[in-house]
């Protein structure tokens, strides 16, 4: 048979044999659940189509470059207002004011700042704003029509915003036309401090309005309580002093204070008065302190000196010392007659303040009397002087107020400045700008070729690349078949025949050129030649395992052409190589060697005896050497059947001992189970995909059942990739032979 490999590998002389027990799987793999299935795919997508994404993130660059040249300059015009504190004690302003306006807190202004930015982006204010100015251009002799579309873009385009820890708004606007801008926004402006100052103006004007209101009937209400106070008092007698305090409250305490000090007076006489009842005479201090008695005292003082000394020397019948005697006698009854009128004046000072006190005693409880039924008048006169207080208080606060808001009307303060009027600079306009056009295009046209990708990735979900079956799968890439020229059909590149071909020397292909026919066969070949070699090390410890199930999880993947041309590389590498076909229902190796299929392994399975020479008469010989081939032999109803017998295991291992390698062709995995019936004799599964026509979710699912099954897979085969399809740019098989 004509194979694709070339005839440049010589046979080897002596085939290595293999040991007739089976030979253990690689632990690359095996045979778990594919566990990558939902890995993140986003570098894997961005990878593969990169060069989508590189070439829209050109054409973004090249529209940013586009845009920058066909779009108009835009300039930014700018006009920057401060937001002032008034001074709300001026004139004691803040007790006109009935809204809160205290700026001391930093909070408290930051939010008056936000407020004006609300108040300069208000449609009362821009609606006006416009108006004013499509007055003044259409009166200047422009088009109406075009000058209000003008206006409704730049009220669109308008941003206001305040500068961070200040009290300063910056309004701006892009345009082509930055003259107008700049009329729209100063009238912004103009505007806006217009109407805080006739906010103000129309708050103040109203506040004196309704005040004097209120004065009104404040005044009204403080004469009808004087009225009522005056008339209580004159219909119940109540009189009062010019300070307004009651005369009878001032008799009462008037006659308090002197029958306060009639009692004291009278206990000080009572005092003297017992004192000299029950004392001497000379003992009294009234007595005492007389200057009368004591000129008395003195004289008797001194005669009694004037006695004693004559009685030193005289008999008391001297005539000078009864002369001295008679003149004592004398002094002494006038001293006792001065003493007793002494006493009768402190007892005469007793009873007149006795007297005195029972008068002001009397007084004071009459007056008592008096006040104790004047209280209760009084009572409702306090009540009635009080609402009258109350209403004076009230008259003369709002009388204040409303000659303070007449002064506050007649003033016009705002709390807007105007810092910077509209201004811009000629020379830098804001848009267009190159580099930012042609980033703003690399990054809009590279996400658009990134949600490109994702969707296509999305709804195709079949395996495309090298690596895809080790990514979603978790399973080992043993090669790639690239795509076959004519319709997939076996090319002849060399017969084997060393006389009719030659080694084709080494060259490299061009950038953009096509491989010929012959090229590409002998690309095709290597490919099976790589996966033979990875097939010879797939075994533990790097052994090659003996009979091995080549599957797939759907129809045409390529099985049989994997199994003919694998095999051929094999037997090329020296080792005997048999062929089983495996499909008892669709043969087509017989077809694809052209041989006989009048005996096969149907024939042999149903001779449970496996005669030696059955089994010699039912395999087949290929023209290539080392290669042998079991057909399927003639099928019947139930030749699937057969699989399941003992026959299939003993005739294995008779086949074990001949041959090195066996390749067992069987059918697609999903829809006939007889793959899994062989793959539980045999020392492992080869898999067989198909680029752009195997799903990922077909091949989990028959990965997932050989796994229930605990059969040994080798790994994976990508049949029919064609780089010309491939999203990223791919060398293989960059090096070919030539004549």
């Amino acid at each position: 048979m004509e194979t694709l490999l070339p005839s440049s590998i010589p046979n080897r002389t002596s085939p290595e044999r293999v040991p007739p027990h089976p030979v253990q799987p690689s632990h690359g793999y095996r045979g778990d659940l594919p566990a990558n299935i939902d890995k993140p795919m986003t570098w894997f997508v961005i990878r593969r189509w990169k060069r989508t994404i590189i070439t829209a993130g050109i054409l973004g660059i090249l529209a940013g470059v586009l845009a920058s040249v066909l779009i108009s300059a835009r300039y930014q015009v700018t006009a920057r207002l401060e937001i002032q504190d008034l001074n709300a004690d001026f004139l004691n302003m803040k007790q006109v004011m009935p809204v809160n306006d205290d700026t001391l807190t930093a909070t408290t202004a930051m939010s008056d700042v936000q407020t004006q930015i609300q108040l300069l982006q208000s449609d009362t204010l821009l609606d006006r704003v416009v108006s004013e100015v499509l007055a003044s251009e259409v009166k200047a002799g422009k088009d109406k029509e075009k000058t209000l579309k003008e206006l409704k873009g730049l009220r669109k385009k308008l941003k206001v915003r305040g500068i961070e820890q200040t009290r300063v708004i910056e309004m701006s606007v892009r345009s082509a036309h930055p003259e107008f801008a700049s009329v729209f926004l100063n009238r912004i402006a103009a505007d806006a401090i217009d109407r805080n100052v006739a906010a103000r103006l129309d708050m103040s004007q109203s506040i004196g309005q309704w005040l004097s209101h209120l004065v009104q009937g404040a005044e009204q209400r403080l004469r009808a309580s004087e009225t009522a106070l005056q008339d209580y008092a004159r219909s119940h007698n109540l009189l009062f002093t010019s300070d307004n305090k009651n005369i009878a409250d001032e008799s009462l305490r008037q006659i308090q204070d002197e029958f306060s000090k009639s009692t004291a007076e009278r206990i000080e006489k009572q005092s003297r008065y017992e004192a000299s009842k029950s004392s001497p005479a000379s003992a009294i201090p009234g007595v005492l302190d007389d200057s009368s008695l004591k000129q008395y005292e003195d004289q008797l003082t001194d005669l009694k000196r004037q006695r004693a000394d004559l009685a030193a020397v005289y008999t008391p019948d001297y005539a000078k010392v009864k002369r001295l005697d008679a003149q004592i006698a004398s002094v002494e009854a006038a001293l006792n007659r001065e003493q007793q009128d002494v006493v009768q004046r402190i007892q005469n000072d007793y009873e007149k303040a006795r007297r005195q006190q029972a008068l002001a005693s009397a007084a004071y409880n009459v007056q008592k009397q008096n006040m104790s039924d004047l209280a209760q008048r009084t009572i409702q006169y306090d009540v009635l002087q009080h609402e009258v207080d109350s209403n004076r208080q009230v008259y003369d606060s709002m009388l204040q107020q409303v000659r303070q808001a007449t002064i506050a009307s007649a003033m016009h303060p705002s709390n807007i400045r105007v810092v910077d009027s509209a201004f811009w600079k000629p020379d830098e306009p804001v848009w267009p700008q190159p580099i930012l056009a042609c980033a703003f295009g690399l990054s809009l046209f590279s996400f658009g070729a990134i949600l490109f990708a994702f969707s296509r990735e999305r709804s195709d979900s079949t395996l495309k690349e090298p690596g895809d079956g080790s990514f979603f799968l978790n399973m080992p890439e043993l090669g790639v078949i690239l795509h076959m020229p004519q319709n997939g059909n076996l090319v002849h590149a060399g017969d084997g025949d060393n006389s009719k071909g030659k080694a084709l020397a080494p060259r490299r292909f061009k950038i953009g050129k096509s491989p010929s026919p012959k090229e590409q066969a002998f690309l095709v070949a290597e490919s099976f030649r790589s996966i033979a070699t990875s097939i010879l090390f797939s075994g533990g410890d790097g052994t090659t395992p003996h009979v091995i199930v080549v599957a797939s999880a759907e129809p045409e993947d390529g099985k049989t052409t994997v199994v003919a041309n694998v095999g051929a590389a094999l037997a090329r590498s020296g080792r005997r190589v048999l062929l089983v076909e495996g499909d008892l229902r669709r043969n087509r190796l017989d077809r694809v060697f052209k041989l006989p299929n009048d005996v096969g392994l149907s024939t042999l399975l149903r001779d449970e005896s496996l005669a030696e020479r059955n089994i010699k008469a039912a395999i087949r010989e290929t023209s290539e050497p080392g290669l042998f081939v079991l057909t399927s032999g003639p099928c019947r109803s139930d030749t699937p059947e057969l699989l399941h017998s003992q026959a299939l295991r003993d005739l294995i291992e008779r086949l074990r001992r001949t041959y090195d390698v066996i390749l067992i062709d069987t059918p697609p995995l999903l829809e006939i189970p007889d793959a899994r019936l062989v793959s539980r004799i045999a020392d492992g599964v080869l898999f067989i995909a198909r680029a752009r026509r195997t799903t990922v979710e077909s091949a989990a699912s028959a990965t997932q059942r050989l796994a229930f099954d605990k059969a040994p897979v080798l790994g994976l085969v990508l049949n029919d990739w064609n780089p010309k399809q491939s999203r990223y740019y791919s060398r293989y098989g960059q090096y070919v032979s030539s004549n």
